[in-house]
């Protein structure tokens, strides 16, 4: 069910480079789901970003209702896989579950934590104009930790922090200013995110059109032996129409009958696309792979034109 939101979350501007300043304070940023958990009539009420809410999928959370007094909470909901590490996927599972055994057997085997890092609300009194440093002040006095709610915490070494995360396999980090307040439904430059970024030279097997027959993204994949591709995912972001231009007219002399993939989901395949011989390349940035081995959030940096001109 998707309701109007009490309160719309801050978001942090996108960083392309670690920094260090005094006036911040510095976190990880935990590979979720972004959530506010409330406390309203004596019930838990977890909210998502865009209104939907989902205090039924988590039960495990329910020891927050040990203190009656009203609050809104903001974090990031995780699940962590055998190495201790948020595993994106597993959070996605959980937030697909409707059968109520279905829940209870998730919440015994993939136990979710809520990761909070701000207090907007507390009884009657709203804490959003009071600077960061003054709402993460009352935020430790307010929560007490447990295996399922933990407090982030904040550092002042940006660089050093950036380099743990980097080492430990985590997303990233997030930059707080200490005297910021939270602005609802922006974002805004008093926070920013710097995320660990991974690159991998894929080839293009195939393009995906739109119902207008306007190109909709390219088909990825990695070379086997036997001369066809691994699928890894589909990407868009980062090119331009001069890109899509180029891709049209190297697809007039690189079109086949049949994918190129020896593994192509059956969903992923529309009615309209163009197959290609795989001779085209690209570098692509992501986030991580996923656990079916595909890219998550893929970006394309860069096409090889150069050896095709």
């Amino acid at each position: 069910m998707r309701v109007k939101l009490p309160i719309q979350p801050m978001e942090p501007l996108l960083a392309e480079e670690p920094f260090q300043d005094e006036a911040f304070r510095y976190e990880v940023k935990w590979d979720g789901v972004r959530a506010l958990v409330g406390i309203r009539d004596g019930a838990l009420r977890i909210w998502l970003r865009k209104g939907k809410e989902i205090a039924r999928c988590f039960p495990e959370l329910d020891p927050l209702l040990a203190d009656k007094k009203p609050v809104i909470l903001d974090g990031e909901l995780i699940v962590l896989d055998e190495s201790n590490r948020p595993d994106f996927s597993r959070i996605v599972r959980r937030l697909r579950l409707q059968r109520p055994e279905a829940i209870e057997h998730a919440r015994q085997t993939m136990p979710a934590v809520f990761m909070v890092f701000d207090l907007l609300q507390l009884g009657n009194h709203d804490l959003r104009p009071q600077p960061w440093r003054q709402r993460r002040e009352i935020l430790q006095q307010t929560v007490r930790p447990s295996a399922h709610v933990q407090l982030v915490e904040s550092f002042a070494d940006g660089f050093g922090l950036f380099q743990v995360t980097k080492q430990l396999g985590l997303e990233g980090i997030v930059a707080k200013r200490i005297d910021s307040r939270y602005v609802s439904g922006k974002r805004h430059r008093d926070w920013f995110k710097i995320k660990h970024f991974q690159e991998v030279e894929a080839s293009i097997g195939g393009l995906q059109r739109k119902a207008d027959g306007t190109w909709r993204s390219v088909y990825l994949g990695l070379p086997k032996e036997d001369g066809l591709l691994t699928f890894i995912g589909q990407a868009a972001s980062g090119l331009t129409a001069d890109d899509w231009n180029w891709l049209a007219q190297q697809a007039r002399r690189l079109q086949r009958s049949s994918p190129p993939f020896v593994d192509l989901p059956a969903q992923a395949s529309q009615r309209g696309d163009v197959w290609l011989q795989p001779e085209l390349r690209a570098t692509v940035r992501f986030q991580a792979w996923t656990g079916n081995g595909h890219l998550r959030s893929p970006v394309i940096k860069q096409l090889y034109r150069a050896a095709l001109e």
